[in-house]
């Protein structure tokens, strides 16, 4: 389960995602390298903390992967989706990684990974506000 304390760390890497793309990574086209996209230590850490903060969940995302284009097609839905939701794009960003290098510097790139991180952080304020201890 996501908590408040949860967003709050992953919620901490905003701010390189509001600065150029291109500080993320480096392309490194040694022949020795299958992946050429090498991810700067505070990128690989934010991946890290998506899966630690449960914002990467078991779900057939393979099978999700044409809904998840409509959040690519029209990005202003990011504004209204749950949790839920933006649990599964994550997911499915992250894993598409895995099987297509560059994937996630491409979502960076278009703003996806930011317009994600907004909306967490407005519903982070909405489940502060409903909490008994606010």
């Amino acid at each position: 389960m996501t908590t408040l304390d949860g967003l709050e760390r992953i919620l901490a890497f905003m701010p390189i995602f509001e600065r150029p793309a291109t500080t993320l990574y480096e392309v490194r086209t040694d022949l020795s390298m299958m992946d050429p996209y090498v991810y700067a230590p505070e990128f690989t850490q934010f991946i890290q903390e998506l899966y630690r903060e449960n914002l990467v969940i078991d779900f057939n995302w393979v099978a999700w992967k044409d809904e998840a284009g409509k959040y690519l097609e029209n990005p202003s839905q990011i504004e209204s989706a749950d949790l839920e939701t933006l649990q599964k794009l994550i997911t499915t960003h992250v894993r598409a990684d895995r099987f297509n290098s560059g994937h996630l510097v491409q979502m960076a790139e278009n703003g996806q990974i930011l317009a994600i991180l907004k909306r967490l952080a407005t519903i982070r304020g909405q489940m502060e506000a409903s909490s008994p201890n606010s």
